[in-house]
Formats: structure tokens, C-alpha cells, sequence
């Protein structure tokens, strides 16, 4: 098919789409999630000085905290993507001393990811900065609006978690047979 061909959404459909969108806690969360780490991002690389953080990086960091590392190929299936989709991220990463690649202990033809000191430095620092949105952001918020926003997503991501950890398989076969 020629892309000339292709018919082009309506408007009517957008908006419907868009309407579904801002009643849809899933979308919401998503957004919002994004538009924050973009400000983070954006304050980090200022700080730095230099783009040293990418949207893409964001995506490996809940799975870099165990001092047991974790395999590239189970960070890639976490992340459902291939190894070598991951790999680029972590030499990056490795490139800036936040990560450390290592064998192994158990498997000499596997790879291991370890967050270094430095990394753990910039982890705290990048907590910071997401705790200094937070703050500006609550003003007009509300205090008691914030609170019970954090709490309230705390225990979202509590049962998502626990949920997650049950059946792993589970939800992500469930997530590739939706519409």
C-alpha cells in the first residue's frame, strides 16, 4: 500500500480517543509519568552540563538496585525487549561509571549489570531531583492533595507489584492479547 493511500484518523476520532484517554487511570498515570521524568531529565542533563541521561536509560533503573546485579538477558526480558536492545543502554551507562558489567559467578557466558558507587551517587541525586519536583509542584497541588496522591499511588504500585511477582507471565501475556 502506497502511503498516499493510507486514510488519515478523522477528527471526530481523535477527539474520542482523547476523551477516552483523560478517564483512562492507566493513560493518566503513563502521562503524567512521562512529562515528570522529562523534567527530570532535562534538570539532570542541565546539571551535568551534557546529555548524559536519555528517556531510554529511565526504563533500566528500577532493576539496577540488587547488589546481585542483574543479567542483561533478564533486564532485556523485563524490559520486553532483545538483549541487544539492551546492551547499547548499559555500555552507556558503563560509559559514564554508573554501571558495572561483570561475568557471571554462576554462568561465565552470561553478563552481569552492577550499579557502581558512582551510579549510586547518581541514583540518590536523580531521587532528589524527583523529590524537588515534587515539592514545586505541591503548591499547587495542595498539601493534603499530595499526601494522598502519594499514598494512594504507593499502594497501586504495591498491588501492581505484588500482582507482577505472582504471576510475571502471567500479566505479560495478558498485556500482549489486548486489543
Amino acid at each position: 500500500m502506497d502511503l498516499m493511500d493510507r486514510t488519515i484518523a478523522r477528527p471526530s476520532a481523535l477527539a474520542r480517543i482523547t476523551a477516552a484517554q483523560a478517564s483512562a487511570l492507566g493513560y493518566l498515570l503513563i502521562r503524567c509519568g512521562q512529562l515528570w521524568n522529562q523534567l527530570a531529565i532535562a534538570t539532570v542533563n542541565a546539571q551535568a552540563g551534557a546529555p548524559v541521561l536519555r528517556d531510554a536509560h529511565t526504563r533500566l533503573f528500577p532493576y539496577l538496585t540488587s547488589a546481585d546485579g542483574v543479567r542483561i538477558t533478564d533486564l532485556a526480558h523485563k524490559l520486553g525487549v532483545s538483549k541487544q536492545a539492551v546492551q547499547p543502554l548499559v555500555a552507556e551507562l558503563e560509559a559514564h561509571d554508573f554501571v558495572s558489567v561483570r561475568p557471571d559467578p554462576a554462568d561465565a557466558r552470561a553478563r552481569r549489570v552492577y550499579l557502581t558507587t558512582q551510579g549510586a551517587a547518581a541514583f540518590a541525586h536523580g531521587t532528589g531531583i524527583l523529590v524537588a519536583i515534587e515539592q514545586a509542584l505541591a503548591p499547587a497541588l495542595g498539601e493534603r492533595r499530595a499526601e494522598r496522591l502519594r499514598t494512594d499511588l504507593g499502594e497501586l504500585l504495591r498491588v501492581l507489584e505484588a500482582q507482577a511477582a505472582a504471576q510475571p507471565e502471567a500479566v505479560t501475556s495478558a498485556v500482549r492479547k489486548m486489543p
